[in-house]
């Protein structure tokens, strides 16, 4: 998995991606085209903005949203723009509510290896 890094690339995630929604997170997954000169492997964002109470809150997010999609996309492959936005209610979670929340919404976009990918 790599870091989705540049701005315009985050911004084409935003305005292209598909949406899912959760209490804790919120995913914009966008699948790359065929053409595009990258590696096929997932790009990862995570946003945590200034509802959270405070910067250390906010970094917590981000860590703890990395880790739970290293754990789901173990191994993957194909080539998607994957944003999640941070909400405060995710500090609030268990690890293992964490993990499913980030796992149900990858599921939703299709984005988990081993299943179909969902073209709309």
């Amino acid at each position: 998995m790599l870091r989705l890094r540049l701005k315009n690339d985050i911004q084409r995630g935003f305005h292209e991606g598909r949406r899912h929604y959760s209490p804790a997170v919120v995913l914009h997954a966008r699948r790359r085209e065929p053409g595009e000169p990258l590696p096929p492997l997932p790009r990862l964002a995570v946003i945590a903005g200034r509802r959270f109470p405070n910067a250390v809150a906010r970094n917590r997010a981000r860590r703890v949203l990395r880790e739970a999609c290293r754990l789901a996309l173990a191994g993957a492959s194909a080539p998607w723009d994957l944003i999640l936005v941070a909400r405060p209610q995710l500090l609030t979670l268990s690890p293992q509510a964490r993990r499913q929340a980030v796992a149900d919404l990858l599921g939703q976009a299709g984005a988990l290896p081993g299943e179909a990918v969902a073209i709309v």
